[in-house]
């Protein structure tokens, strides 16, 4: 056994990985509303250590929660809102979506975009701006397309697509770069196109 360890650090330097790091996206349904599901992203580190990117009103759980702003906590898993239970990642509907130093930096890049949510105060609803428009800005922002990675969650229907995680209001970077939601920036004459850095977005299409 020493002689195995001893060849692993020889060729890697410190003892071989347990896990190839990996960042996934998984879905589970909304807490009393069975049939809309919420979106949160997970990296697993090569310890097996799983952190998820999880959204959620700043004051969930108390009584001003959905007069809050949209929050997006980078955190231990089973410390965060999307903590598994008995769950399995499998019946969380877990997507691999990018795997070793690959997935280290996307993962770097996917926290920042996080925390720049978290630091721009958008109100939070629950018809949206909501948790799952913040987890479909930081994949659009990675260039992964939220409609091709679609968790497969048990209890929902897959067939819905994109739809069984509502979002309608959608989270945009301004002509100035900052994060805002859609429905709080003033387009010209409604008859107009809207402005040229918001026409790729599903809606104007």
């Amino acid at each position: 056994m020493a002689q195995a360890i001893d060849h692993a650090e020889k060729l890697y330097g410190k003892p071989k990985p347990k896990f190839v790091p990996q960042v996934r996206i998984e879905g589970r349904p909304v807490d009393g509303v069975e049939s809309k599901g919420h979106l949160y992203l997970v990296y697993r580190n090569e310890d097996g250590k799983e952190v998820a990117i999880s959204a959620r009103p700043k004051d969930y759980g108390t009584s001003t929660a959905l007069i809050s702003n949209l929050m997006v906590e980078v955190i231990p898993i089973n410390e965060s809102i999307d903590a598994r239970g008995t769950d399995t990642p499998k019946q969380r509907g877990s997507i691999v979506l990018s795997s070793g130093e690959d997935a280290k930096n996307l993962w770097i890049n996917m926290a920042k975009t996080a925390k720049e949510i978290t630091e721009s105060n958008i109100d939070y609803d629950v018809l949206g701006p909501n948790s799952n428009s913040a987890i479909q800005f930081i994949l659009n922002e990675a260039n992964i397309k939220p409609e091709e990675n679609i968790p497969n969650v048990k209890g929902l229907d897959h067939g819905l697509g994109l739809n069984k995680f509502p979002s309608p209001y959608k989270l945009v970077r301004d002509e100035n770069g900052k994060i805002r939601d859609i429905s709080s920036i003033e387009y010209p004459n409604p008859f107009n196109p809207p402005p040229e850095h918001l026409r790729r977005l599903p809606q104007f299409n």
